[in-house]
């Protein structure tokens, strides 16, 4: 898959994030960096700290309770890197401990999402033995996360 077509999932993902939480009557803004929109963000990204790459995607407010808000596109294996774990665990009531990290997976192979705390996606690492694969591009580790595992 090319990176315009990974980029064209992933904005996908975010514009359904955006569209089901306004329609839910909460508050939503977009918060963190975004590659894609960066021109030449890829010539300099490694000259930036993971904690601001890794900067959550969206803020959004339910009931009166701030979140940020991480949007992830997967088909049918969620492909969660190990090293945005290690960043997601600073942005998960640690650099503003008032404030937890949410997650919101879409599945283009089912047409479906998932909305679960980063505790839950912590949780489900640590008492499953999914298999740990690595990207092509850069050899990076991630978790393959069947998404049945997301639901409920």
């Amino acid at each position: 898959m090319t990176f315009e077509e990974r980029g064209a999932i992933g904005d996908k993902a975010e514009s359904r994030a955006e569209s089901y939480f306004s329609k839910a009557g909460h508050f939503i803004a977009r918060y963190g960096l975004d590659a894609k929109d960066i021109k030449e963000a890829y010539r300099v990204w490694h000259h930036i700290p993971f904690a601001v790459t890794g900067t959550p995607d969206f803020i959004m407010v339910a009931k009166n309770v701030p979140y940020f808000l991480e949007v992830k596109a997967c088909a049918d294996y969620l492909k969660m890197k190990m090293h945005d774990i290690d960043i997601y665990k600073k942005w998960n009531n640690g650099i503003f401990p008032e404030m937890r990290l949410l997650m919101f997976v879409y599945s283009s192979s089912k047409n479906e999402h998932y909305i679960f705390t980063f505790d839950k996606l912590l949780r489900l690492v640590r008492q499953n033995n999914y298999p740990i694969e690595r990207y092509e591009n850069n050899n990076r580790p991630y978790y393959k996360i069947p998404v049945e595992d997301l639901d409920g």
